[in-house]
Formats: structure tokens, sequence, C-alpha cells
């Protein structure tokens, strides 16, 4: 009795299996596909990798997505919901129409599906066999309007409440509408046509070569759009990269020059696709002011490069900021994953933390009740600078931008009057002045001074009118008190100064004399307001440690501790002298490592008073001084 029983079983269950041979091999391959291409967490570029619809491909050389797309379900929830709906429907046509019929009609309407979606959305990845599905469901609909008359009004409003609440839900959720809907009025149309005319082989087949016709006339805007955005992201990467790139400035110049063209080609690319949807258009006008913030971004850097003006770097960086703020396209057609994707990142050593500290007028450390000035930036755990810096007046206004490495000046900086307008700006190369530097009077350029090996050559001054007195290295420079007096006059040949220079104070009384023999000072002459007279043969003077250098010098030794005959290292301390005498601000040209940098410092510090420098042999000025520490 129990193998009569088992073989009826089998028996009917083989007899389901061939009735429904088609409805279960559909089923079956959608649960091959799932289980065979499955990645957990997958992204929606996995499925288009694997064969998702996708316009720009689809439409270019990739047709066959049209077909492969309804195989692929973007999880498991899809997958079981879709297959619940094909057994259903299918099961039913497939016992009516035949099972050849059932796979032509459920690839045709999917097909038909995969069309409409790329005809009627942008950009969208779309995968899954619901177009299909709905495409024999509309012809399952036809069928039994056709077969229950009676019925029909039902059969018809229950499909239009289900397709009807299915359609709102898919505008709240990832559904593919379009694809829904060619597959329900494809497989309405085979079916009246079916029921009509009762379709033949050469029937499907027109149809299906009408299908073909329709595809390859649906126009391929997404396609060049596509393309127009995939060299846009080429184009940005080059540009950036040559904006980033650590080459000497002529090299950097010349690479920034060769991608210059760039922008205007995008722009020309997205400008030559014709027929642009309202939102394709949006976005192209996005994409267009993003370009000539580019275009602006580059053109500022060429500037400062090739006329090492360094206030243009304010340009640039607020050009930056409106390229950061810049609308995104409501399309973002990046097909690399973030983790891959170009993205510029500043590293920022594990080292370094957020620093905020205060100086009085002189620029001594103090707190922030007595300062005047206060410094933005990081610093490492040994207190030193590092990166970008920021020096702010007391009142908020900005008073330098910089970068520094080990507090040492180093890169571009600019600086501020209290009223925002420049000062001046240049670059400093390991705390030393180099290349071109400008100085500005109410915003007017009023000086080129160039720094070459430690040499400091003049090769253009204005006056405050912009009258032009120094041009290419040589004239003659005249200054001018309110009241009209001549304040100073000085010649200068090949950049330096040459032959007499003289200076008067706003009384008409001389203030100093000097020679100079191209650039190399002669000797100077100078009276202190109350008429005493000055001689000196250097300018300025330099400042002298109290006692002398020897004297300084037998204090290093006598009290250098850390000194040793078994090792030999050498720390070079900076350090700034006020025109009071106080040292202060002390920096590391030379390291040897702790506790000798550290050491060093601190020998220098506890050491003896300076006098300082003196201007033109009248008034005490601000300086600094290098001293190395032999340990």
């Amino acid at each position: 009795m129990n193998s009569l029983i088992s073989k009826a079983s089998l028996d009917k269950g083989v007899s389901l299996i061939v009735r429904y041979k088609v409805t279960l091999t559909l089923s079956v391959i959608n649960l091959i596909v799932f289980f065979t291409t499955w990645q957990a967490n997958a992204d929606p570029l996995y499925f288009l990798e694997i064969g998702a619809n996708f316009a720009p491909y689809s439409l270019d050389t990739e047709p066959y997505r049209l077909l492969s797309s309804m195989f692929i379900h973007q999880g498991a929830l899809h997958l079981i919901a879709n297959l619940y709906s094909l057994v259903y429907i299918g099961s039913k046509l497939e016992m009516d129409i035949g099972g050849g019929r059932l796979l032509i009609y459920y690839l045709f309407t999917g097909i038909v599906a995969g069309i409409f979606s790329l005809c009627f959305n942008l950009f969208t990845i779309s995968s899954g066999a619901s177009g299909a599905i709905f495409g024999i469901y509309g012809y399952l609909l036809v069928k039994e309007v056709v077969e229950h008359k009676n019925l029909r009004i039902g059969i018809i409003l229950n499909f239009l409440v289900y397709f009807g609440a299915l359609y709102l839900l898919g505008t709240k959720l990832p559904f593919d509408n379009a694809a829904h809907l060619g597959g329900v009025l494809s497989g309405i149309i085979l079916g009246i046509a079916d029921m009509k005319w009762v379709l033949n082989y050469k029937g499907i087949l027109a149809a299906s070569l009408m299908l073909v016709l329709i595809f390859y006339t649906i126009p391929r805007t997404q396609v060049h759009y596509f393309s127009a955005y995939q060299y846009l992201i080429s184009a940005d990467k080059n540009i950036d990269a040559a904006l980033n790139s650590n080459l000497p400035d002529l090299e950097l110049l010349q690479g920034i020059k060769e991608i210059r063209p760039l922008t205007d080609s995008v722009n020309l690319r997205f400008r030559n696709i014709l027929n642009l949807p309202e939102k394709l258009t949006r976005d192209t006008i996005r994409i267009g002011y993003y370009l000539a913030l580019k275009k602006d971004l580059i053109d500022y850097m060429v500037r400062l490069l090739e006329q090492e003006s360094y206030i243009l770097l304010d340009s640039v960086h607020h050009t930056m900021t409106l390229i950061q703020t810049a609308p995104s396209p409501e399309f973002v057609l990046n097909m690399e994953r973030p983790d891959t994707a170009f993205i510029p990142q500043m590293e920022l050593d594990q080292d370094l933390a957020p620093s905020r500290q205060y100086y009085d007028e002189n620029w001594f450390e103090t707190n922030q009740n007595q300062a005047a000035f206060y410094r933005v930036g990081y610093q490492d755990t040994l207190g030193q600078w590092e990166g970008h810096i920021s020096d702010f007046y007391i009142s908020g206004g900005i008073q330098m931008k910089g970068k520094m490495h080990k507090s040492l000046r180093n890169g571009i900086f600019i600086y501020y009057n209290q009223d925002s307008t420049y000062e001046s700006g240049g670059r400093y190369y390991m705390d030393n002045r180099v290349g071109k530097w400008e100085s500005y009077y109410n915003n007017k350029l009023i000086s080129e001074i160039r720094y070459v090996e430690g040499k400091r050559l003049v090769e253009n001054t204005w006056d405050s009118l912009g009258t032009q007195m120094i041009t290419n290295g040589n004239g003659r420079e005249l200054h001018y008190y309110s009241n009209g007096q001549l304040g100073l006059s000085i010649t200068v040949q090949d950049g330096k100064p040459h032959g007499l220079s003289e200076s008067y104070y706003s009384d008409g009384r001389i203030k100093y004399k000097e020679y100079f023999n191209h650039g190399k000072f002669i000797s100077g002459t100078s009276f202190s307001k109350e008429g005493q007279l000055n001689t000196y043969e250097m300018h300025p003077t330099a400042p002298i440690p109290v006692g002398g250098y020897n004297k300084f010098y037998q204090y290093l030794e006598q009290n250098n501790h850390l000194k040793s005959d078994s090792i030999d290292e050498l720390v070079v301390v900076r350090f700034d002298i006020h025109k009071t005498g106080k040292l202060h601000n002390f920096r590391l040209l030379k390291r040897s490592g702790e506790p000798y940098d550290s050491y060093a410092v601190e020998l220098i510090s506890n050491g003896p008073l300076w006098n300082p420098a003196r201007s033109h042999g009248l008034m005490e000025i601000n300086t600094f001084m290098e001293v190395g520490v032999e340990f």
C-alpha cells in the first residue's frame, strides 16, 4: 500500500512538473541566479556589474541587459514576492495557453518593460522579473475579462486598485513603475491581439522585429550624457592632480596650463547633447557653474605662479570654498565605489592637536585678557606648530595666513592690516624669505622685492598714487611726509641700493645719510632728534649678547652639562630678539633629537641678555639670531 501511495505521489509530482514546466523552469532559473550571485550588503553598482538594466549601457553596446536584468533580484524579499506572483499567474496561463506561448509572452513583455524603464527613467539601475510578471498578468487580465463577461467590471476594478496601490507605493519605494507599466500594457495588447486574431509565430516574429526597431530608434540622450559625465570625472581628476602636485613652480605651472582647456572641453560635450529632459538641463546648469569655478581656480593658480602674486591665494581659497558648497547634480554618475573613488583628503598627523595661543602686541605669549593677537592651528606634542596656521587680531580680523613645519615658516604667507587690507605676501623656506614678496598700501601694490640666496633685490616700487619709481631693479625711490617734506631718497641699481641714500625728519632736518656700492654698505651717519651724531659701518647693526660673544660662548661651554666627548651632535636654534633685548619664539633649524633639542633652547633662553639690533644707528629694532649648540 505504501509503495502504491508513493508511486501515486511521484506520478502526481511528475505530472505537475510536466504541466507547469515553463513556470517552474523560470522560477528555478531565478533561484539559481540569485544564489549564485548573492552578495551580502551588495550595492546597486554590484547589480550593474552582473547585468542589471541601465540606459547608458543597455542603449549603447550592451542590449543583452534587457534580458539578463529579468533574472536578477536585489534581495530575498524582492525574489520571494516575484516568485510567488510568477508561480501563481504563470501556472494559470501555462495550463491554458501552453508553455511555449507563456515563455514567449513572458520574455517579450519583460523586454518591453525594460525598454519602458529605459525611456521613462533617468539613470535607474533596474532589475527583477516584475516587468515580465506584470506582462503575463496583463495578458491574464484580458483573458479573464473575455471569458467572464459578467464579472469583467469587478475584474477590471480589482486590477486598477491593485496596480494603482502598487504604483503609489512605487513612488515612495525603489520600484520601477515604468517597467511595471510597460509590462502590463504590452501584456494587455498581446492579450487583445491573441483573443482577436490568435497570434501565430509569424505574428509574434513581426512584433519582435517591431520591438527591435523601436529599441534602435530610442534617443541615446542618456548614453551621451553619461559619456560626458564620465569625461567630466576623468577631467576633474586630472585637474585636481595637477593642482595638488608637489612640483617646483615652473613644472607646476606647466602642468596646470596643460589641463587648462579641460573645463571648456567638458562644457562643450554637455552643450552638444540635444533634447535634454528638464532634470538633466538643471544638472547641466549646475555642472556648468562647477566648471566655471574650476576654470576660475585654474586661472588664479596660473596668475599666482606666473606673477608670483601670493595674495591670489585668498582668491584660490575663496573659489575652493565656492566649489565645495556648489549645488550637486541630482544625478551623480560616478561609477566608482566610495572606497576607490577619487576623494582628495588632507592627511593629519595623529600626534597633532588643535591649538589656540594668545600673544601680546610684541608677539610674546600671554593670556587672553592681555592679548593683542591669537593664533589658531595645530601643534605637536612638543608644542611646535605644524601645517596651516592663521593669526588674528584680538578683535577677530585676520592678521596672517601661512604654513609651518615644526614652527618654521615654510610656504606661502599673507599678512593683513587691521582693516583687513593686504599688507604683504610671499614665500618662506625654512623660515627664510625666498622668491618675490609683494607689499601693499590700501590694497594697491607698492613694492615687489625678490629674495635670492639671502639677498634682497628691489624689482619694482610705486608711490601711494600708483606712480612707478623703481622699474626692473633701477630707479630712484622718493617718499614724502603729508606736509610735502621729503622723507626718503634712495637710488637703486640692478635691484641694490647704490650711491647716496638720505632720510629726513618731517621738519626737514637730516636723519641719516648712507653710502652703498652696488648693494654693499660703505658707511653711514645719522642724527638723533636731539642732534646727536652717530657713525656706523654696518646696517643694521647686529644684536650682541651683553658682555660680547666671547662671554656668551663661554657661558654655553660652561653650562652645557650634556656635552660629551663621546657624542657629536649639533643643534641650531633660531630665536627672535625684541627691541627690548628679550628673547622669544625659539625654533630649530637643525635638530639632534631629545633631550638635546629642548636643552639647547633652555640653555640659550637662560643665558645672558642681548643688546638689540639698531637701524641706521638710531633706533632699536626687532630681529632674529641663529646660534649653534654643540654636544
